[in-house]
């Protein structure tokens, strides 16, 4: 039952605080008014604006065709209202009103209420034109593309730490043997067949005629094998061509080009949309980032940093080592 409290609670306190808000903010009136052509109802002597009640009309889809036309839908909208009014003041009446978790929620909502009605204004303003999202795409129109890939195969006789001179003169004589098996083979097939089982030391790839997958040429791709063997791959030019041996700390390598695709360049067209995105979320945060710090500087801030360092943690230490960054509050209001 636990579970099922606690959520029902916020929601309760939600709704309580949301109603706090927009009745203080659209209709309290002065106590003990007479019903006229500006006031449609009281409760207790607080009167119940006209205005008042057609935005709540519109809140509720006034607007659509068919909405609050009968005499009996308008009773309605104001029967529930009276009863919220009734609701309203007999919690204020409690002093809930001065609860400090309503008194947050409250100032949640003003926060709330104040960026909708002042920053999202200028957020609204802020456009992206197809000639600004071109302009940006041909800046970094590399980073669209789809990059260049090669399908690579190897022959390795892998050299280890303690092998003597002899092993090691053991191991070339093997990979320049498979060399020259490779210069023997039947064009047709890309990869290395059946020499993989015969000369490589790599079990992954010696079953598959030495194929290792896929590899994409980018400074922030990094792979298990040495770089010299991924260049060497993306120098050959086309399927079947082999490398020379090459020698590094951990082996002799004949590496093979298996398949090729070239870099496939994308159209403006079929990148805009998201470049427009991409451009509006910056102008925005740039926008909202502006709006806070005009804020900031008009106002007079003072910190006890003296109080702040002294402060207790109120929670354990992490057993991560690494430093967990602290929650922070969403940007329109507190959390």
């Amino acid at each position: 039952m636990k579970n099922v409290v606690k959520p029902l609670a916020l929601i309760s306190s939600l709704v309580l605080a949301g109603f706090v808000g927009w009745f203080i903010a659209n209709h309290q009136t002065t106590e003990k008014v007479s019903l006229n052509s500006e006031i449609i109802a009281k409760v207790n002597g607080k009167g119940l604006a006209k205005e008042w009640f057609i935005e709540q009309m519109k809140l509720r889809g006034g607007l659509k065709p068919g909405q609050f036309q009968t005499s009996e839908q308008k009773q309605a909208l104001l029967d529930f209202l009276i009863r919220q009014e009734i609701v309203y003041q007999e919690a204020m009446s409690l002093g809930i009103g001065d609860d400090p978790a309503v008194a947050h929620l409250f100032k949640k909502a003003v926060i709330d209420k104040y960026t909708t009605e002042h920053l999202n204004k200028k957020l609204e303003q802020v456009k992206v034109g197809d000639s600004e999202a071109e302009r940006y795409f041909e800046q970094n129109q590399m980073s669209y593309n789809k990059p260049a890939r090669r399908r690579g195969a190897i022959i390795v006789a892998e050299l280890n730490a303690d092998d003597d001179e002899e092993a090691r003169k053991e191991k070339l004589a093997r990979i320049e043997k498979a060399q020259q098996a490779v210069n023997e083979m039947d064009l047709s097939t890309a990869h290395f067949g059946e020499l993989a089982k015969i000369y490589s030391d790599d079990r992954a790839s010696m079953y598959q005629g030495g194929v290792i997958g896929w590899f994409i040429q980018h400074p922030s791709r990094k792979y298990k094998w040495n770089q010299a063997i991924i260049d060497k791959l993306f120098e050959l030019e086309k399927p079947g061509d082999t490398s020379e041996i090459i020698t590094t700390d951990d082996g002799h390598y004949l590496v093979r080009l298996v398949a090729a695709e070239n870099v496939k360049e994308k159209a403006f067209e079929q990148v805009k949309k998201g470049i427009k995105n991409q451009l509006l979320q910056a102008k925005r945060t740039q926008v909202r980032a502006d709006f806070l710090a005009a804020l900031a500087e008009d106002a007079e801030v003072e910190i006890n940093q003296k109080m702040l360092a002294e402060l207790s943690a109120i929670s354990e230490p992490s057993k991560n080592k690494s430093n967990t960054p602290p929650a922070m509050p969403s940007v329109g209001g507190a959390q």
